[in-house]
């Protein structure tokens, strides 16, 4: 990994794109075991990452009054949206069986890639 810097239109859509392709791998892995507990409201997470993503482009994108203030306030709360779903991610990994099923293997393999990436998203965030 490369330190660089994103310039800001583009790091809160690669954390939204990291949230979502990780949600589509949870997807991808409950079609194999839906017996798998804790996702019952998956949905609901993907739409508080969107929502809070495109809060964030309405904001810096129209400007108006406290516009800093109103962008720092929705970008905290999109980091801690973000967290809160890696979190969930990681502790949802070790549950996932890997004896009989080639491709949810792959999907694991995929789901931590992706954590990985979203967690260097919400630092880039942050930063």
């Amino acid at each position: 990994m490369v330190e660089s810097n994103v310039h800001f239109p583009t790091d809160y859509n690669l954390l939204w794109d990291c949230g979502h392709k990780s949600l589509d791998m949870v997807d991808k892995v409950l079609k194999c075991y839906p017996e798998l507990p804790g996702w019952r409201k998956r949905k609901d997470w993907r739409k508080r990452i969107k929502n809070s993503s495109r809060k964030i482009g309405q904001i810096s994108g129209k400007g108006g009054p406290n516009k800093d203030v109103r962008l720092k306030e929705c970008v905290e709360i999109y980091i801690n949206t973000a967290t809160e779903l890696v979190n969930k991610l990681i502790d949802f990994l070790p549950s996932i069986p890997l004896n009989d099923n080639f491709q949810c293997r792959y999907y694991k393999l995929q789901l931590e890639h992706y954590i990985v990436l979203t967690i260097n998203h919400i630092y880039l965030l942050e930063r």
